[in-house]
C-alpha cells in the first residue's frame, strides 16, 4: 500500500507540478530526434475502439541512432483541466542521420477512463513525444 495512491513515479511530479531531473522515458542518445505530424484514426471515437497514434520521426543529428516515440493519455475533466498523463504505448525505431520514419501504435481509451469506463461525450488529449516531460505533440479525441 503506497500513500501516493496511483500517483507513483513520474505521475506524483506531474501532479503536483515539479520537473524531475531526469523525466520518465528520459534516454541518452549521441544524436537528436524531431518529432512532427501527429495523425490520430479516428479523430472522433467510439466506445470499446482503439485509436490508431502515427508520428513521423526524423533524426536531425549527425549520428545515426534510436528514438522512442511514447504515447500518453490524459481525460478531460468536465469542470476544467484533465487528469494526470499516463503512459499508454510506445515505440522505438533505428534511425541514420536525416533518415524519417513514421511510427504508428494502437491505443486504448480504457484504462485512462473513470471507474463508470469510456463514455460518449468525453474527451481525452493524446500527447506525443521522447519523454513524459518532452511530449510536443497533442491532440485531442471525443468519445460519440
Amino acid at each position: 500500500f503506497y500513500s501516493e495512491g496511483s500517483f507513483l513515479g513520474y505521475r506524483w511530479f506531474e501532479a503536483r507540478g515539479s520537473l524531475p531531473l531526469f523525466a520518465f522515458g528520459h534516454g541518452l542518445s549521441y544524436t537528436r530526434f524531431a518529432f512532427r505530424d501527429l495523425h490520430i484514426d479516428p479523430g472522433q471515437v467510439r466506445v470499446g475502439q482503439k485509436l490508431e497514434v502515427c508520428v513521423i520521426i526524423k533524426n536531425v543529428g549527425l549520428r545515426a541512432g534510436k528514438a522512442v516515440a511514447q504515447v500518453y493519455v490524459s481525460r478531460r475533466r468536465t469542470r476544467g483541466g484533465n487528469t494526470v498523463r499516463g503512459l499508454s504505448t510506445f515505440a522505438k525505431l533505428a534511425l541514420q542521420p536525416g533518415e524519417s520514419k513514421r511510427s504508428c501504435m494502437h491505443v486504448s481509451l480504457e484504462p485512462f477512463a473513470p471507474a463508470q469506463g469510456v463514455q460518449p461525450g468525453q474527451a481525452y488529449d493524446i500527447f506525443v513525444g521522447s519523454s513524459s516531460a518532452d511530449l510536443l505533440l497533442r491532440q485531442m479525441v471525443y468519445v460519440h
